[in-house]
């Protein structure tokens, strides 16, 4: 866990119609056996898009103690609220780009039709998917789980336990959460991104507006 954080000044200030605004992030964890490695996160967001961009990039120092069994591990979980009800349906597919997208998204019957696919006529959606890199490992669950800090038989969500999250996909309609993580087992400097979607499912692939007509009779605009 970082123990050290700063965040920069929204640059450029004001929100524009198609005006890329961004912040980073830069994290850093006192650590003599890792040699203190870094994590510079910048944040990008393009009005009106429903999703924010993280681009990352991590450093390990040449001296840290990392391998296969002690890998340093990049998790970005949250805590989903989908419309106005906590709860929500795990869904795990991968896109028409061939990047993977794991979420979760709400129902009203109490009951969750595919954790493979997204259902028609969705209003809202919150979910991870991959732009440069591919996710490790990945976990959608119940909500606190991903806070656990059980030791004996920890969640299979929990970012506190000694191993990778568990790939799962809750299949049940409940409060939910979820994570991704990228592991790192030597020293290096490492770069990958992702998007985080919060809102409509009618989210552009990738750098496009999407453009849908009203269903009026005329594509033109009347006085």
């Amino acid at each position: 866990m970082y123990n050290s954080f700063s965040i920069s000044s929204v640059q450029p200030g004001s929100t524009s119609q198609g005006v890329t605004q961004s912040t980073t992030s830069s994290l850093s964890l006192t650590s003599s056996i890792l040699s203190s490695p870094t994590v510079s996160i910048v944040w990008k967001y393009t009005y009106p898009l429903d999703y924010i961009t993280a681009e990352v990039t991590v450093t390990i120092p040449a001296t840290a103690t990392v391998s296969t069994g002690n890998p340093i591990r990049y998790y970005h979980a949250v805590d989903t609220y989908l419309g106005g009800n906590d709860n929500g349906c795990g869904v795990r597919y991968t896109d028409t780009n061939g990047k993977l997208v794991v979420g979760t998204y709400p129902l009203t019957n109490g009951t969750c039709p595919s954790s493979t696919s997204l259902p028609a006529n969705l209003d809202v959606v919150e979910s991870f998917r991959e732009r440069n890199g591919k996710f490790d490992h990945h976990c959608v669950g119940y909500w606190s789980d991903f806070w656990s800090t059980a030791t004996s038989n920890p969640p299979a969500c929990s970012i506190s336990k000694s191993g990778s999250l568990g790939d799962s996909i809750t299949t049940t309609y409940q409060d939910t959460g979820a994570a991704i993580e990228f592991d790192f087992t030597a020293p290096g400097i490492y770069t990958f991104s992702y998007d985080f979607v919060v809102g409509s499912t009618f989210v552009p692939n990738y750098d496009h507006f999407e453009i849908r007509h009203a269903g009026t009779a005329t594509l033109c605009p009347t006085e």
